[in-house]
């Protein structure tokens, strides 16, 4: 610990680039740098940077994707923004307080040097606060920090509890040392962020055995949740306000009350109408209407969501909230139009949502090398079986995959897609098209249901995982045509 906390202070010190104030004049973030053999994870000729707004657990904001190439071991990128955002770096030795994700601000002029495998360096504009960021991932995923499994569960929340709060202090000692180089609204951000995001791993690691049988721990652990719940909710207006602004605080938040309602239910899948009604209950303004929308985003595949997004959108007042939460309902709700799509096929030829009118539409989507899309296909043969011989039933088996010949690989080898399917893909756009966008997948396989008028029956009908559920797919079907 004593090592790791003089290394930091030594490395803070030695940061010689300090952090200028913003120029309103000055737009933009740019980052170049040279990677040296080893730095990558794997082998690329190019550099994949997404650059969030905001960051809400990639629920809601699609980033903008910047594919950089690495021409020998240099890359150079310039984003065009007026605002902050988080800079989320693929395919390199890099962990910061969250994942890999780093604050920036505009004007940042950053230069990364990579010298192998987790050896890393930023110079330049902006580069204190970049290698704070990469020195709190260190202290988060610390050997000396390792979870010890053999320890008596009870005692595992005293543990995990010190070890958060050793991790806070070394990290803000650390952060202490930069204050002079930083605008007091950048350090004030990095503070909360990392007290944040430490306590959010620190009760996740004590979350994660919510559903033990163990009767001494759920109630250790439900005496721990209460006892953070309270702290946050007895904290002065203006400092929720101010915590508010940070996603870890809303990450901390959810995951404790995802633990305290897996307490009183006994099971992780509570009801989706005790979690929005705790939300309600016990939060207000616009911390309330974060909250809501991250707990929609998250529980997005329950069939409970439509019932509840319109009361949500007239109680909501937060207009980022309310705008995610209206791209939702307009794309989850039954009965709106569902998205102009156009898609091809392996031969070219484009088949549009307008050419599928009268026939209800059952469409699935995957990518090659996804297990789950092989096991959907197998699943859905007793529903294709059921309606082969109605012409006014369509399967389409929409394949995400960018490259043509990929998807055409992956339709001849019929581990995705049924012979009665008919397959089209996104065009080479990959999953950055516009309609996986409109529907937030995030993940695949996934279902969506469209009526002959070219109106959503459900974006999340029955996946028919067992012969209840395949009746209930079919019974949808008859029922819309």
């Amino acid at each position: 610990m004593k090592k790791l906390y003089i290394f930091l202070t030594t490395l803070c010190i030695a940061i010689s680039c300090s952090y200028a104030q913003q120029n309103p004049e000055t737009l933009g973030i740019t980052l170049s740098g040279n990677l040296a053999s080893g730095s990558l994870i794997k082998p690329a000729d190019s550099l994949e940077v997404y650059f969030f707004k905001e960051y809400d657990h990639r629920i809601f904001e699609r980033p903008a994707i910047y594919k950089i190439p690495i021409i020998n071991g240099a890359f150079d990128l310039r984003i065009d923004t007026k605002q902050k955002g988080y800079l989320l770096i693929l395919n390199l030795y890099i962990r910061t307080f969250y994942t890999n994700l780093f604050l920036v601000n505009p004007g940042d002029n950053l230069q990364l040097k990579g010298m192998g495998a987790r050896k890393f360096n930023f110079t330049g504009r902006g580069s204190a606060a970049m290698n704070y960021q990469m020195a709190a991932g260190r202290i988060l995923y610390a050997p000396e920090y390792k979870f010890r499994e053999d320890m008596n569960d009870t005692l595992k929340i005293a543990y995990l509890r010190n070890k958060e709060r050793m991790q806070i202090n070394t990290c803000l000692d650390s952060l202490r040392l930069l204050k002079n180089q930083l605008s007091e609204r950048h350090y004030e951000e990095l503070r909360r962020l990392t007290i944040f995001a430490i306590k959010s791993i620190g009760f996740f690691d004590m979350s994660s055995f919510a559903d033990t049988n163990d009767p001494q721990y759920k109630k250790a652990l439900a005496i721990e949740t209460a006892r953070r719940l309270s702290i946050e909710q007895n904290q002065p207006e203006q400092e929720k306000r101010k915590n508010t602004e940070v996603f870890t605080y809303l990450f901390y938040l959810t995951e404790m009350n995802k633990t305290l309602l897996t307490l009183r239910y006994g099971t992780s899948k509570f009801p989706f109408e005790a979690g929005y009604d705790l939300i309600i209950s016990k939060y207000n303004s616009s911390l309330r209407d974060k909250l809501l929308l991250q707990y929609f985003g998250m529980n997005k595949q329950s069939p409970t969501v439509p019932l509840y997004l319109p009361k949500a959108l007239s109680l909501v007042k937060h207009k980022g909230s309310k705008t995610s939460l209206q791209q939702m309902a307009d794309a989850r709700l039954p009965g709106n139009l569902v998205y102009p799509f156009s898609f091809q096929d392996t031969l070219g030829k484009v088949t549009r949502i307008s050419d599928l009118k009268g026939r209800v539409v059952l469409i699935d989507s995957w990518f090659v090398g996804c297990i789950n899309c092989s096991i959907l296909k197998k699943q859905m043969k007793p529903v294709i079986e059921h309606f082969k011989t109605n012409p006014n039933v369509v399967f389409l088996s929409l394949n995400v995959d960018q490259d043509k010949q990929r998807f055409i690989k992956g339709v001849n080898s019929g581990e995705y897609t049924a012979p009665e399917s008919m397959n089209l893909y996104t065009n080479g756009m990959g999953t950055e098209h516009p309609m996986l966008k409109y529907y937030q997948y995030n993940g695949y396989p996934n279902l969506l249901l469209i009526d002959k008028q070219g109106k959503l029956i459900s974006a999340n009908p029955p996946r028919p995982v067992e012969k209840r559920r395949v009746n209930e797919l079919i019974e949808l079907i008859t029922n819309n045509l």
